[in-house]
């Protein structure tokens, strides 16, 4: 019997381990293949282009890009909450939720502060 506990302690904290790894952040590809919608995914990319700020009508004031990986881009969209600059071809890595709006895909959800660059 104690060998059996022994044996399942062991696999309870292995997998507790493999479990709680940080995640490879997606590439902009691997995250447009997998299309994991409405879930909070990290992805990593270069900065492709920068639109105009975006003002709500609550008044609300929101950042957006594009990120590629090179082959395909994705549309950012994050909270201006600080003075964020991002640049073409700054390599970034950031965590939002990853959903469509209209008919394209976009990753929000996300304060413009938390956008790394790398």
């Amino acid at each position: 019997p104690v060998i059996i506990i022994a044996v399942i302690v062991v696999t309870i904290f292995i997998a507790f381990v493999l479990l709680n790894q940080p995640s490879k952040p997606y590439t902009v590809s691997s995250l447009l293949d997998k299309k994991p919608l409405n879930e909070i995914v990290t992805v990593s990319g270069l900065v492709l282009s920068n639109p105009e700020n975006y003002t709500a009508k609550a008044g609300n004031l929101y950042q957006q890009f594009y990120m590629t990986d090179g082959s395909r881009q994705v549309k950012i969209f994050c909270s201006k909450d600080a003075e964020t600059r991002v640049s073409k071809n700054d390599k970034v890595e950031l965590t939002g939720k990853f959903i469509t709006f209209g008919s394209e895909y976009e990753v929000a959800d996300l304060l413009c502060s938390s956008v790394e660059k790398k």
